[in-house]
């Protein structure tokens, strides 16, 4: 009797904490808890990674100091270039370009926007279509199709996810539907591509197989370091990395 005690206290507890974390270990999934609290989280080619506060402040991440550092203006949506530098929308669905210390606002406005390993910038504007940054011309491109959420990879290919919550990959001209349905959707500096479902669990994409592998864990927001691991935000706004 004392040993079932002591397994289902375990088991209770166990089951609390997952919930707590909103994690699951079905997929041994290896997550690593880093301070602070987010809205949204970006990462960039170069290593850097980016956050929204929950007070709508941007941070980027110190990792000798393993802390965020505070670089002022306010945003709602995040992404990082190659370089390090974010590029943000803002309540007002304003795009700003981080310039040194700086805010430089962009023409147009947006409600998504991710940046691919090569430097390109795509956006989803107001009316849901895709768009491309052409720095010539100074202006937004746009590009057939419409989504609700993007991911660009190493090549500037680009990843939506529409309002159906149908998965799309560009190919040439055209758009190809991959497998699933999903909220969220990132893709790594070197190619990674991982999705939120619509359970919001993190699913990482298996081109060889072509299919959704489970990684473990749920969240509402999720980018991809430059060597391919995944970092996330969940519903209590914290953040973890994920290490495998």
């Amino acid at each position: 009797m004392k040993n079932r005690k002591i397994t289902a206290y375990s088991l209770t507890a166990a089951l609390l904490l997952i919930g707590l974390f909103s994690f699951n270990n079905e997929a041994n999934a290896q997550w690593q808890q880093l301070p602070g609290s987010a809205l949204d989280i970006a990462a960039g080619a170069d290593g850097s990674v980016w956050i929204i506060g929950t007070n709508n402040r941007t941070y980027q991440w110190n990792e000798d100091n393993f802390e965020w550092d505070e670089r002022g203006g306010t945003a709602s949506r995040i992404a990082v270039d190659p370089n390090g530098n974010a590029w943000v929308i803002n309540r007002d669905n304003e795009i700003f370009q981080r310039r040194g210390n700086n805010w430089a606002q962009m023409p147009g406005r947006a409600h998504d926007i991710d940046i691919g390993g090569n430097g390109e910038v795509w956006i989803i504007g107001m009316d849901d279509t895709p768009y491309r940054w052409d720095d010539d011309s100074y202006e937004w491109l746009e590009i057939s199709g419409t989504a609700r959420r993007i991911g660009v990879g190493p090549e500037g290919t680009a990843f939506v996810v529409n309002r159906n919550n149908e998965i799309f990959r560009r190919r040439g001209n055209s758009w190809e539907q991959l497998p699933g349905e999903a909220n969220h959707i990132a893709v790594g500096a070197e190619g990674t591509v991982f999705i939120l479902g619509t359970n919001n669990s993190v699913y990482k994409w298996n081109d060889e197989n072509y299919e959704w592998e489970e990684y473990g864990g749920t969240a509402t927001r999720i980018t991809v370091s430059s060597d391919g691991k995944p970092f996330v935000v969940n519903r209590r706004n914290e953040i973890y990395q994920g290490r495998r």
